[in-house]
């Protein structure tokens, strides 16, 4: 076998052409092989810590050199800035800042980098009839503008949250039919009064105006659509983090029609259903893009092989995945990867145990009831997040809180999230993370699973004094 023929099978590579032996500079082989297909629909599933931002940015900078710089000077359609060689897509606004700031200088104002609401919400304003008066209104000032409305129906609604309730409108309605009816009736004619915008509307409304797009252009004569230009108005969308995307969003790439659209993102470590996210889109990709060849990036170059490999393990006891193994290119096996049984010891008595204190290390918390425990105990804010607030991020240290707060939910999409966050959380950490749980949790079965099934099953148990000695070696070799 020659040395490209295993590089190829080494990168789980789907490409049909082979890509070229030698790695862009920079980059490593299985990164680079992103760059170098010319398929015009890519999915790349980038394990976690496998330089994917670097990647996207690579890309994204070709992109802006290569045949869309031409195609850029050909067309003119939009009469807006929006009419760019690239749309790079994120899930957050810090990701969005993140990338730009990565951007060369010189590709910086032209590719329009946005999540997907900003993108609805300026194409409203800019193309929409009076768009340009709409504004967005969150769930704070949401429940602020309907509290009075909501106070009306407090002796039956008790003590239930209003955002609960506005959250899971399905239940209230079931349970509370006339509050729920003249609520929602109320709040549909404000925002029209008012020219308000929830977050669910932005993508509703472009969507409604692409499909009318499509729709007039297929029938002679038909009304246009406000959205008409809007349609292949980019050569090239790249959406970053798409496992956190919806079926929605989906159909919004498919009606934009791009000439190239590549998808990053890692089924692994979907964690958003409660946004509404749906992991769904990105297994079954390939289905709604036949013609997508598919990368991995597959090597770690953040954790210890300890680490790595206790997440792979964990991570296939959920069900619905792209199998996949993830590789460390770190080469020391010291043992990371840990579980530790707190007995009488309090959060106080652990964060002095730990060292916690330090900027480096980091607890993480799957609620923000147990984050505001830690934070009384004496953990600074910075150093103590939930986990979906640490996605994204990586610490030299991470103490993952397993004393409460994961969910019971026992049906198996509930249970697979619940693995994932669990994942998500292993995978924050470079040099040492330490799972803490208790002996005996009751009735609490979301926490006892996790504790039993994931952390004592595939980390090493330990006590806090040897825990201690471990840390005081990482801190010296630091």
């Amino acid at each position: 076998m020659t040395r490209l023929s295993k590089f190829n099978r080494f990168s789980q590579n789907e490409d049909g052409k082979e890509p070229s032996a030698a790695a862009v500079h920079g980059l490593s082989k299985e990164q680079s092989a992103v760059l170098l297909s010319s398929a015009p629909v890519k999915q790349v599933i980038a394990a976690a810590g496998s330089g994917k931002t670097r990647t996207v940015i690579q890309l994204a900078s070709q992109v802006l050199s290569g045949p869309s710089a031409r195609w850029e000077a050909q067309n003119a359609r939009l009469e807006d800035s929006a009419r760019r060689p690239l749309l790079l897509l994120t899930f957050s606004r810090k990701a969005c800042s993140e990338m730009r700031e990565r951007l060369p200088d010189a590709a910086k104002d032209r590719a329009d980098v946005n999540t997907f609401h900003g993108f609805c919400f300026r194409t409203i304003r800019l193309h929409y009839p009076g768009g340009a008066h709409y504004k967005i209104v969150d769930e704070e000032e949401k429940i602020e503008i309907l509290k009075p409305l909501f106070r009306r129906y407090r002796y039956e609604i008790g003590g239930i949250p209003y955002a609960l309730l506005l959250a899971n409108p399905g239940y209230f309605r079931q349970e509370f039919p006339e509050a729920a009816f003249r609520i929602f009736r109320y709040w549909e004619q404000y925002k029209q009064k008012h020219k308000c915008l929830e977050y669910q509307d932005l993508i509703r409304m472009t969507l409604s105006g692409l499909r009318k797009a499509w729709s007039s252009a297929a029938t002679e004569g038909g009304a246009s659509s406000w959205a008409a230009g809007l349609a292949g108005s980019y050569h090239t969308i790249i959406v970053d983090e798409f496992q956190d995307t919806d079926p929605a969003q989906l159909e919004f790439l498919k009606l934009m029609k791009p000439q190239k659209l590549v998808v990053v993102g890692d089924d692994w470590q979907s964690i958003y259903s409660f946004r509404g996210a749906d992991v769904r889109p990105f297994l079954d990709f390939r289905s709604h893009f036949p013609e997508t060849r598919k990368f991995f990036l597959s090597v770690n170059y953040r954790s210890l092989p300890s680490i790595v490999e206790a997440g792979n393990r964990l991570i296939k006891q959920s069900s619905g995945q792209i199998r996949k193994k993830v590789r460390a290119r770190r080469q020391d096996r010291s043992a990371a990867a840990f579980c530790v049984v707190a007995g009488k010891e309090t959060e106080r008595e652990v964060l002095e145990k730990l060292a916690l204190y330090k900027s480096d290390r980091v607890v993480l918390c799957r609620s923000n009831h147990r984050r505001n425990q830690w934070l009384e105990a004496g953990v600074a804010e910075a150093n103590c997040l939930t986990v979906h607030r640490a996605k994204g991020l990586e610490f030299s240290m991470v103490l993952l809180d397993v004393l409460g707060g994961w969910s019971g939910a026992s049906d198996p999409d509930s249970r697979n999230e619940e693995i994932r966050i669990a994942y998500v959380a292993l995978t924050r950490a470079k040099n040492l993370f330490i799972a803490l749980g208790k002996s005996e949790y009751g009735n609490k079965t979301g926490d006892a699973f996790i504790w039993a099934q994931l952390f004592q099953r595939f980390c090493q148990k330990t006590s806090f004094k040897q825990l201690q000695r471990r840390i005081a070696t990482e801190t010296n070799r630091s």
